[in-house]
């Protein structure tokens, strides 16, 4: 394995070093005619003229690394895992003289490699762009800002490579991947539907939410401004923390007994559409409180992703009942929800 991690790290050297390019460049054009301080006029009691000007920390930065961090740990799973989807190619990976699960830890890490080291360049880049200009940052949150992307950033990676191996081929990766973007977000979306106070939340389970709500927090710190944490954004960061573990131990446990034949074929797995279809047809069935019409959509919906998993918009017969029992209930669903919103 340690052979077989080192060829790789050398191999994708040139990945890293063009991702580092990218993203230096970015944050270059970004900053380079960006001002940190802003000079806030101070009004008179009655507003009728500016009494003086307080200068104010501005533009904080940090969200250029955000971005990066989440489109990285959406991207390279997908370039590091598509061998899985091609029959030549997983023949080929899987005849070399290592473990399955050892093959998919190295590629995991290997991932890794790519996401960490142009993120560290990038913030470093970002770091001397901010102390060669004027600034009234607090400089002790944008340090510790650092590790704390860098963390999510490995929670998200993690998650996001499991769900994208669960798939047979490249398409049915990335639907997974999107099924799990708004996976907490629509099971939220029916407690505020109902007018729950809990639904007011559903913004901070979208995937890619422990992100956001660190950006968020860190952005207000590194100005010196009211800190806007809540309970909810921790919630959010522990929930994701603990599924990321339960799909790492599951991510080598699986992958350890896929069979090259599976390749292209289609993707069977219960954290795929098999269990993704019918979760978001009854979920979404729930808004449905106002007009039939949001049934009929998720029922054409629910057909389109079956025809999809399927590969076929002529289905067998007993995905045909599977399918009809799903409509059921969702029908049943959307009776209950209505019941409960009114």
């Amino acid at each position: 394995m340690k052979r077989y991690l080192i060829y790789f790290l050398k191999k994708r050297l040139h990945v890293v070093l063009i991702l580092s390019v990218i993203m230096i460049t970015i944050i270059s054009v970004a900053l380079s005619n960006t001002n940190f301080i802003y000079e806030r006029p101070i009004w008179d009691a009655g507003y009728n003229h500016i009494v003086r000007h307080e200068k104010v920390a501005d533009n904080v930065p940090i969200a250029y690394l955000t971005v990066f961090a989440c489109l990285l740990v959406s991207i390279v799973p997908i370039f590091e895992f598509s061998f899985k989807m091609k029959k030549i190619s997983v023949d080929q990976q899987y005849s070399l003289p290592i473990k399955r699960e050892k093959l998919y830890l190295t590629k995991y890490l290997v991932g890794l490699y790519e996401i960490l080291i142009p993120l560290t360049i990038a913030y470093l880049w970002m770091i001397l762009m901010i102390i060669t200009k004027e600034n009234l940052f607090n400089m002790g949150y944008v340090y510790l800002y650092y590790p704390i992307l860098l963390f999510l950033s490995i929670v998200i990676y993690t998650i996001i490579c499991f769900v994208y191996t669960r798939g047979n081929t490249v398409a049915d990766g990335i639907m997974n991947i999107i099924f799990y973007i708004f996976l907490g977000f629509v099971f939220l979306m029916i407690f505020y539907t109902w007018d729950l106070p809990i639904g007011d939340h559903n913004s901070y389970f979208f995937l890619y939410s422990p992100h956001t709500c660190a950006n968020r927090i860190f952005r207000n710190l590194i100005e010196n401004k009211t800190s806007t944490y809540k309970t909810i954004d921790l919630i959010s960061m522990l929930f994701y923390t603990v599924v990321a573990i339960v799909f790492f131990i599951l991510f080598l446990i699986l992958n350890k007994k896929e069979k090259s034949e599976n390749s292209m074929q289609i993707s069977e797995s219960y954290f795929s559409y098999k269990t993704m279809i019918p979760y978001y047809a009854i979920v979404c069935s729930a808004f449905s409180t106002d007009s039939a019409l949001v049934l009929a959509f998720v029922f054409t919906g629910a057909y389109i992703l079956y025809a999809t998993y399927k590969r076929s918009f002529k289905l067998a017969k007993k995905d045909l009942i599977k399918l009809v029992i799903i409509y059921i209930t969702c029908i049943i669903f959307a009776i209950i929800s209505n019941q409960i919103a009114y």
